[in-house]
């Protein structure tokens, strides 16, 4: 989810031009059930799936026809960059693809 919210980002930015209350409430619906998990998760990448139907949303937007490379670029950018899932204190690195993909085989 690194950068599946940025077509979503873009999208909502739209939306403000065109209706700006209709923005506000649809970050509003998506945001509050973040803001009341977040403090209350022990796993807070279960959490951060609340905003998943946001960024399927955001996703769909992409005109494939025309926005195809900048899609490209951001499968590209979220199998590249490292993230950590965090429980509690505990904290699991979960390393770039090519580098999961050669602990996996050696």
């Amino acid at each position: 989810m690194r950068f599946a919210l940025l077509p979503t980002a873009l999208e909502v930015v739209g939306l403000a031009r065109k209706n700006f209350r209709a923005a506000a409430v649809l970050l509003t619906a998506a945001l509050l059930p973040l803001a009341i998990g977040f403090p209350l998760a022990a796993d807070t990448m279960r959490t951060a799936s609340i905003l998943l139907p946001v960024c399927v949303w955001g996703a769909m937007a992409i005109d494939l026809t025309s926005d195809r490379k900048f899609l490209i670029w951001l499968v590209v950018a979220s199998l590249l960059v490292p993230v950590a899932h965090v429980t509690f204190t505990k904290i699991a690195p979960i390393n770039s693809l090519p580098v999961e993909l050669w602990r996996l085989l050696r």
